[in-house]
């Protein structure tokens, strides 16, 4: 999106002092006769301006202090194989105090892919998330505050869910349909991971 991105990223780093900077991640589907998939992944600004701060960041565009990684240590390979390292990384970074913020200009593309448009790969995706948002949570602010946590995050986006499965009826639009699968299964993978569940994304990867 910007060839500067790196630049971009450096320069308000600078200007801040901040330890962790991240950009958007914008998606464009490789058919483009599926571009209802971009409203599917709700990908919106992560914040308005340049050093605004971030409540938490991943690792798909952002720069990170050499001196974040000596302090917090490398991504938890308990992960490997369901995803949300970087989330874990960025609570142990958090808890440390280092500071993350937003670079508005650099903005990062990826493209996705025509076999991922399913409603099955959305919600399983979304349980995906879901687990590693409590799970990443559980390890750092144990099971009592996380589950609390988790239980009130899920209903809230179950309402969302069935508001947005309302729309999508209503207006026919896939891409709306899509969007509330992914989060009714963020809500149902905050829950199942509380009950030991886990999903493993990228075991046959």
């Amino acid at each position: 999106m910007n060839r500067y991105w790196l630049e971009e990223l450096i320069k308000v780093q600078d200007q801040t002092g901040a330890y962790v900077v991240g950009g958007d991640v914008l998606t464009e589907p490789v058919d483009d006769t599926q571009q209802y998939l971009k409203k599917a992944l709700y990908k919106k600004s992560m914040a308005a301006r340049d050093g605004e701060s971030l409540r938490y960041f991943y690792t798909n565009n952002t720069l990170i202090v050499k001196e974040v990684i000596e302090k917090v240590g490398f991504f938890d390979l308990a992960f490997n194989l369901s995803g949300s390292e970087d989330l874990d990384f960025a609570i142990r970074a958090k808890q440390l105090g280092f500071q993350a913020v937003y670079s508005q200009k650099a903005k990062v593309m990826e493209f996705h892919p025509k076999e991922k448009s399913t409603t099955r790969w959305f919600l399983l995706r979304g349980i995906r998330i879901g687990e590693g948002f409590t799970l990443a949570n559980i390890k750092s602010y144990g099971v009592a505050m996380s589950a609390g946590y988790s239980i009130l995050l899920s209903g809230y986006r179950i309402m969302v869910s069935l508001y947005l499965h309302i729309v999508a009826l209503l207006k026919q639009d896939r891409g709306c349909f899509l969007n509330a699968a992914l989060r009714f299964g963020t809500a149902i993978g905050a829950l199942s991971a509380l009950c030991g569940h886990k999903y493993k994304e990228y075991k046959n990867h």
